[in-house]
């Protein structure tokens, strides 16, 4: 099992011309998974599915706010 709490291996790693990487996986979108997904702040940007972009981007506005103040 990955950190993210399933076997949530990589389908394709791929280098794109901007030197930054498209990883494909696909796993169960539990809680646990995305506040995984969090904690690589601006590190990761998470393309699909659109549900669990608006999550992280909610989730992150919080965490701005947190700090801005």
């Amino acid at each position: 099992p990955s950190a993210a709490g399933g076997d949530c291996a990589p389908e394709t790693i791929a280098r794109k011309a901007d030197g930054s990487w498209l990883v494909t996986l696909t796993c169960d979108i539990t809680e646990r998974t995305r506040y995984y997904l969090l904690s690589f702040g601006p590190l990761l940007e998470v393309l699909e599915p659109p549900d669990v972009r608006t999550w992280l981007l909610k989730h992150a506005e919080a965490v701005a706010r947190t700090y801005a103040s």
